[in-house]
């Protein structure tokens, strides 16, 4: 650490002998979530997958007009009642949140060192992965104006149920997976799911036409079913994917010492590694030290640690 007018500045030892100009920062943070996107199997399928269900639910909003306002011949104030399956679905799976995080503490509680593998976040998004396709074939063979309107309306539920626990839980998932570098690998996601959330409601209007309602619902269905195996997939080998990852740290186990003081970190990814990486030699890390300093705005330990940073 450095001071100056008795002010005490923190500096990551990755960031020691490297160039922190503005060039070199934007080169790199803009880069990284593009080179995940195509070098790390968990953010490229998770990010196809998401993008995929967030596309799908823009291409809804698009088709909900062309289903009850076109065909049913319902006002603009009538249609807009269809939105509330949707959202009647996302509000019960906000209900459900405290059941997740039951399921996760006792993971926790099974875990080492008390810490929950990244997959216990999955649990709930193996269940949205199934709700998912389940509620767009239900609304794509309800939406024929001879089917009673609630029947159609209450199809989207399972979707808005489903959408919420895939995006809540892959989210936890990566943060977990990734560590340091999880606003990459996030960036990562929003990135292509803004991309196909921007071309499926310029597309869906055609296709609804084109094939009728129930085919172009039919035909997202089969999207979200193709993806349904994504979920379950890192459930099952997510360790063993995770372990041929270059980035993906398994977890970070921090353990407090019977004084209460001493933060020890530990990743999958070594130190040696990040050093070389970060272009330090061997044994020249920065150690920081502080002092206990409560009610200071502050909490310390008089031992040395290292400052665990998202390297840029």
């Amino acid at each position: 650490h450095l001071e100056s007018g008795g002010t005490v500045h923190y500096l990551s030892k990755y960031d020691v002998g490297r160039s922190l100009s503005l060039a070199h920062l934007l080169r790199v943070n803009l880069s990284r979530p593009f080179v995940f996107l195509v070098t790390e199997p968990i953010v490229t399928l998770i990010s196809l997958y998401i993008g995929i269900v967030y596309a799908e639910l823009y291409a809804l909003f698009t088709s909900l007009p062309i289903v009850f306002q076109d065909h049913r011949h319902w006002g603009r104030a009538k249609g807009g009642v269809a939105y509330l399956g949707i959202g009647a679905g996302v509000l019960i799976a906000v209900a459900c949140v405290p059941i997740q995080a039951r399921l996760y503490a006792r993971a926790a509680n099974r875990g080492p060192n008390g810490k929950a593998p990244p997959e216990a976040r999955l649990v709930v998004c193996c269940l949205g992965a199934v709700l998912v396709p389940l509620g767009l074939f239900w609304f794509a063979w309800t939406s024929q104006p001879s089917k009673p309107a609630i029947i159609s309306i209450t199809a989207r539920a399972p979707f808005g149920f489903g959408l919420f626990c895939l995006f809540t839980g892959m989210v936890a998932y990566i943060m977990d997976t990734y560590t340091i570098y999880c606003a990459s690998a996030i960036a990562s996601t929003v990135v292509l799911r803004s991309v196909l959330a921007a071309i499926f409601p310029v597309i869906a209007p055609t296709m609804f036409h084109k094939l009728g309602d129930q085919w172009a619902l039919s035909l997202f269905g089969f999207l979200a079913l193709a993806g349904m195996p994504v979920p379950w997939l890192f459930y099952i080998f997510g360790p063993r994917i995770r372990a041929r990852s270059k980035n993906a740290a398994k977890l970070v186990d921090v353990t407090i010492s019977s004084q209460g003081n001493t933060v020890v970190p530990s990743t999958a990814v070594s130190e040696k590694q990040r050093d070389e990486e970060a272009g330090i030699p061997e044994g020249e890390g920065v150690a920081v030290e502080t002092e206990l300093g409560v009610g200071h705005g502050h909490i310390g330990t008089s031992e040395k640690k290292d400052v665990l940073e998202e390297k840029v």
